[in-house]
Parts: structure tokens; sequence; C-alpha cells
């Protein structure tokens, strides 16, 4: 028993000597995590919106051939309305598709006016008043009115003409039948005349008048440069070297020169 003893006391310690004289391994460090590199982002840059430069007022920006000889123009708030003089015609010209609408031939005039339901054309070489279908652009009949007077120049505002004597340069307001309703006295001579759709506008040799349409009573009196004709831009009476007329964007005027039959769109 004591031999058995002592064989497993010299097992029991070789066996703890080899485990304690092997060397603990060390552990093999791992690597370091790679650290992503951060992705740039880039924003593109924006390319600026090109604004066009505005156009000087007074620009052409589109010509329109109409006839040889133009001797004035109107606008109803969808057409133009154009006097020719050679040949002698009545014009209306759509200003958005730029072609023309109608032609009225052998109407002899030298101002006109569109109403609600009828255009009015006036004649210094004549004692009445054209007047004129405004859905077709033709002649229906003629009115002479009361005063036995030839005009120069007409408006219309609601259910009166306003016209302007060849003769005197006073200012008549009539009924559509050619009844004369009141003359203006003061404002003899008057060249041209329009309407801002409140007030009747009346240009003299030297003189603006701003008339009460009720009962022709002049509202205000202004300095204005001789012989300018007026119209209405659809904010205020302007005036112009020759006739014009205003639509949108655009002012509509005469040629000059050997081009007095061409309309030209311009900027205001």
């Amino acid at each position: 028993i004591m031999l058995f003893l002592m064989v497993i006391f010299f097992m029991t310690k070789t066996v703890l000597i080899s485990i304690l004289s092997t060397p603990t391994p060390t552990p093999t460090p791992r690597p370091p995590s790679a650290t992503a590199t951060p992705t740039s982002t880039h924003t593109p840059t924006a390319i600026p919106t090109q604004v066009p430069t505005p156009l000087p007022p007074g620009t052409i920006v589109g010509t329109h051939d109409i006839c040889t000889l133009i001797r004035e123009l109107t606008f109803d708030g969808k057409f133009l309305w154009l006097i020719c003089d050679l040949p002698l015609e009545i014009v209306r010209f759509d200003p958005v598709r730029a072609e023309i609408v109608s032609r009225s031939p052998g109407v002899l005039a030298d101002g006109m006016a569109v109403g609600p339901v009828e255009a009015y054309a006036v004649s210094q070489a004549a004692r009445y008043i054209h007047l004129i279908d405004r859905e077709t652009g033709q002649v229906f009949g003629r009115i002479q009115p009361a005063a036995g007077e030839a005009f120069v120049d007409v408006a219309a505002l609601h259910d009166a003409i306003w016209a302007i004597g060849a003769y005197t340069g006073r200012v008549f307001k009539m009924l559509p039948d050619g009844r004369i309703m009141l003359a203006v006295p003061r404002c003899s001579p008057c060249r041209s005349i329009a309407t801002d759709g409140s007030f009747i506008w009346v240009a003299g040799n030297v003189k603006l008048f701003k008339l009460d349409p009720k009962d022709g009573l002049i509202l205000e009196e202004s300095d204005w440069a001789e012989g300018t004709p007026i119209y209405f831009d659809g904010t205020t009476i302007r005036g112009d070297s020759a006739p014009a007329a205003a639509t949108g964007d655009f002012i509509w005027r005469i040629g000059a020169g050997d081009d007095r039959g061409r309309l030209l769109q311009t900027t205001r």
C-alpha cells in the first residue's frame, strides 16, 4: 500500500510540474477595425436663371403690312381698327393672332371710335357719320348730325357719341341717331378726342381738357404739346407724335415716310 501511494504521489507531482512549466500562450492581438473613409457629398452649383433684359420703350418687335397709307387707328379691347386712305377702307386687325380679320372698302374717314354695339367713322369731307357693325366690321348705314357739321375725330362712351367739329373745333355730344345733346364752347379749337371709359379727354392746340361726360363740364385743364394726338393706354391718357393705340404690353403705331401703310408693334 505504501508503495502504491508513493507511485500515485510521484505521478501527480510530475503532472503538476508539467502543467506549471508550460508557458501561457500570449493572445494574438486583433487587427484594428478599418475606419470607413467618409464619402464627400458634392452639392451641384445652381445655374442662375437668365433674366432677359427688358427692351427699351418704343422698340419695334413686329411689323405688319396693312395697306398703302394708314391714317388712324383705335382699339376696342379685342381688335385694332385702322383707317386706310389708300385704298379707302376700314380694316380690323387681331393683335394676338397678328392677322387681318376684315376689310370694309369705300369708307372715307379721318377718325373713328368703337361703341358697345357699333363703330363710328367721321370725315371732315362729309357731313355724316358712318355706322359700322362691331361684329363684322362692315358699314351698314350712316347718320346726319343735326348740327350740319363735319367732324375730324370721334369718341364713344356709354350711349353717346362725342365728336370734334371740323369747322368750329367745338366738341359735340350726340345720341346714336345724330341728335345733338350739348356742345362744349371753351374747348375750341380741338384736334383729338379720346375716352378712358369714365371721362372724355380732348386735346386742343396747347391744352388738354378732361370733360364730365354728363354735362360736358371741363373738370381739368393742363398744358399740352401742340397738335399731339391722344389715346388711352389702359391706364392713362397719352399723347404721341402720330396716332397710336395700346394693347397689353405693346403700343401700336403707324410707320413713317414710305412705311405709312405698315403697322408697327412696339414695346411700352
